[in-house]
């Protein structure tokens, strides 16, 4: 019993020290989805060029971008 809460104290401190990123990124992601969903051609461009580079670089393209900008 012992151990259940302080697992549960656990992942509550990492709700804690993390809530601040993950609703960031929650709503990056809704914001491209409802640009994708009204068809705003930057989200288009964008999720083109993504496309691009992947074809182009494979399962490791984000990386290959990144290390291009250096």
């Amino acid at each position: 019993m012992n151990a259940l809460i302080r697992g549960f104290g656990i992942g509550w401190k990492s709700v804690q020290l993390n809530w601040l990123p993950a609703v960031i990124l929650q709503l990056m992601m809704i914001g491209l989805g409802m640009g994708y969903m009204a068809h705003n051609r930057v989200i288009i461009i964008f999720f083109e060029f993504l496309a691009r580079e992947k074809s182009e670089g494979g399962y490791f393209f984000s990386f290959n971008y990144l290390l291009s900008l250096f």
